[in-house]
């Protein structure tokens, strides 16, 4: 089945030019490669077990545990735009909004926060969906009090809608969710 659906995406997408395989539309290979990569495993184990030493194979499980762990720690530790506003509102107040790359047009989800360009002395960069992108701009100078990672900066996320010269520019770029203070204030901390 497995076989069978990537023949079709890739008939779809490289021989008819239907349509553009994006990772959501290839995730209904995913059930499939787990069913076929637990059997696979479950072979490999029982290959191991019966042909190397207890300690070796031990230290197969270690590895394997430790590399799927390695993975998952960006994925598991990612911030997504409204829950960082929602932090900041909380802690901060009233806020304004800016975007360290030229293209997107402000998206305020954060009914409390005042208009961008207000006189807020808290500006949080990048906290909505960077797309389309077309140049950088200029962060506001001042403390930054909170820095989170940016879900595009993912890079599996790039791929997703991006173009190579998107990709570029998002690459180049400090894209990371940032809550800066422009006025007077101490204090710094990072998430």
């Amino acid at each position: 089945m497995a076989g069978a659906v990537y023949l079709l995406l890739v008939l779809g997408s490289v021989a008819l030019h239907r349509f553009v395989i994006y990772g959501r539309s290839a995730r209904q290979l995913v059930p499939f490669l787990c069913m076929i990569g637990g059997v696979g495993g479950a072979r490999l184990c029982e290959i191991a077990r019966a042909n190397a030493k207890p300690r070796i194979f031990e230290l197969g499980v270690v590895a394997f545990v430790f590399q799927a762990a390695w993975n998952f720690r960006l994925p598991l530790r990612q911030w997504f735009p409204p829950d960082v506003k929602r932090l900041v509102a909380a802690e901060y107040g009233e806020f304004s909004q800016a975007l360290t790359v030229e293209g997107p047009t402000i998206k305020d989800e954060q009914p409390s926060s005042p208009a961008s360009g207000s006189s807020a002395r808290y500006v949080l960069l990048n906290a909505q969906y960077l797309a389309p992108v077309r140049g950088l701009e200029a962060a506001p100078r001042g403390r930054v009090l909170l820095r989170f990672s940016h879900p595009t900066q993912f890079l599996p996320h790039q791929y997703e809608e991006f173009t190579p010269r998107e990709r570029k520019i998002l690459r180049r770029a400090d894209i990371a969710i940032r809550l800066i203070d422009v006025g007077q204030g101490t204090g710094s901390a990072s998430r």
